[in-house]
């Protein structure tokens, strides 16, 4: 990491030093933190995204209790952008409720959670999936957040609470139910033309559940806000029969979160993971994660090239891949950042790399993340931009959760980010260049979610927002 990469993170790090603007500030700036105010009653998996005018939006999950019982729904903030490096922080009353709490005819609760939220230009657009409780369907939907010229926000969904349905029967099983939205820019073999208002999702959908063993069928929809109602084309199986078993009780969490990016040809990227269990007739446990390049068509997704990544050892499961790209850098490459861990979650290891590709061929040039030992480090997240490849984990070490953040000069250098009196876990971040791809210029927004213990011995958690420039 050079001097000037280092110098603006080490700001940041000085200014959040102390214990962050209150609750009722109105506004942040770069080199600031922030907590969000919550509709319910604990927030978690946050995500954030920056559009092209540099405003900002955050959507995450939020506990609530629906006749005594706890659920979860979809919540949204929206940050204009006032100046160069100031963001206008919303009230309590002007946050989003996206996905609502919802009770069927049969008194089962619908839950909404874990969305993922992408910048379509100046708009954003919103997915989540809605669950109901006991019931072996639900569904994949999607709102849009409309910004005009004047940075002025609004929702675009069919009534409040409730999106656009991309999927009326989906069922996540033990995957978690978390998407991964992706703007589709580009047309294949045409990228100079660029596209607004039309994104993809791509999801794990349960298949088979026999003991330990489980399968996932990777769905994928899209929708195109260009007109009204927007239109929807999906859901449709783009790869089928993933495996991801279990090892004990691991994981406890969702077992297959896939992430998507369009390349600079306007094909569709998606990364997965998978272990398979000796029960399946291998010699022994095994896990890869799974990259894999697809050609959009009028018929769907045609494989354009795959490729498989493994740990060290081949009992090692390989989770949670994170891929960011740029048009900017002038070459068809993607930043890819995963964790290696123990088939049974222990010891959690930060991988990290740029893939490339040569006609039907992908390959993976590893940049030997430098993890530190006995330190967890996990749940990376990465950006990509012109001259500049970035990203930052959760660190921890003694029980204590710090972020370590990277940047790529002849490979990875690290740098603490004390985030003083906070222990930050589950990063997301995103990037915006501008025109000119200067250093100094780049705005980076880092969400994170902070456990608190208030007085009465209540535990929850609480979105916050970083700003970086860099």
């Amino acid at each position: 990491m050079t001097k000037s990469v280092l110098a603006p993170i080490l700001l940041i790090t000085i200014i959040l030093g102390g214990s962050g603007r209150s609750m009722a500030q109105q506004t942040i700036n770069t080199g600031e933190v922030a907590g969000f105010p919550m509709l319910g009653s604990s927030s978690t998996h946050a995500t954030v995204a920056v559009n092209e005018r540099g405003d900002l939006m955050l959507a995450w999950s939020s506990a609530v209790t629906i006749n005594g019982t706890k659920t979860k729904q979809v919540e949204g903030a929206f940050l204009a952008r006032t100046g160069t490096d100031s963001w206008e922080i919303p009230a309590k009353s002007s946050l989003w409720l996206l996905g609502e709490v919802g009770v069927t005819g049969t008194g089962a609760i619908e839950r909404c959670h874990k969305p993922d939220v992408v910048s379509l230009g100046n708009d954003f657009v919103v997915f989540f999936p809605r669950i109901v409780n006991g019931v072996q369907t639900g569904a994949m939907e999607a709102v849009r957040i409309a910004v005009n010229a004047s940075g002025i926000a609004s929702l675009d969904a069919p009534s409040p609470g409730h999106g656009y349905v991309l999927d009326p029967d989906f069922y996540p099983g033990e995957s978690g139910g978390m998407p991964d939205g992706v703007r589709l820019q580009f047309q294949r073999n045409n990228p100079a033309v660029a596209r607004e208002g039309l994104a993809a999702v791509f999801y794990a959908h349960i298949s088979r559940s026999a003991g330990d063993e489980r399968d996932f069928d990777l769905r994928a929809a899209t929708i195109d806000f260009n007109q009204v109602p927007p239109v929807i084309n999906g859901p449709i199986v783009a790869a089928s029969a993933l495996p991801v078993d279990f090892s004990g009780t691991y994981p406890g969490g969702g077992m297959l979160l896939p992430d998507a990016v369009e390349d600079d040809f306007g094909n569709i990227v998606v990364a997965w993971e998978e272990y398979t269990n000796a029960s399946r007739g291998g010699a022994s446990d095994s896990g890869k994660l799974v990259v894999r390049s697809f050609l959009k068509s009028a018929s769907g997704l045609q494989v354009n090239g795959s490729i498989e990544l493994v740990g060290v050892d081949p009992l090692d499961r390989q989770r949670r891949p994170n891929l960011a790209t740029s048009r900017a850098d002038n070459s068809n490459s993607i930043s890819i950042a995963w964790i290696d861990c123990e088939q049974d979650g222990s010891d959690p290891r930060t991988r990290y790399g740029l893939l490339d590709f040569v006609g039907g061929t992908i390959n993976f040039n590893d940049a030997n993340f430098p993890n530190w030992p006995t330190v967890e480090e996990q749940r990376p997240t990465c950006v990509h931009g012109d001259k500049f490849r970035a990203g930052v984990s959760e660190h921890v070490a003694g029980g204590t959760s710090k972020m370590i953040a990277w940047s790529m000069v002849n490979g990875p250098k690290l740098i603490n980010i004390p985030l003083s009196g906070y222990l930050p876990i589950r990063p997301a971040l995103d990037l915006l260049e501008n025109q000119t791809h200067q250093p100094g210029q780049r705005i980076l927004p880092l969400s994170f979610e902070v456990d608190f213990t208030n007085s009465s011995g209540v535990h929850f958690q609480r979105i916050f927002l970083a700003v970086f420039k860099i």
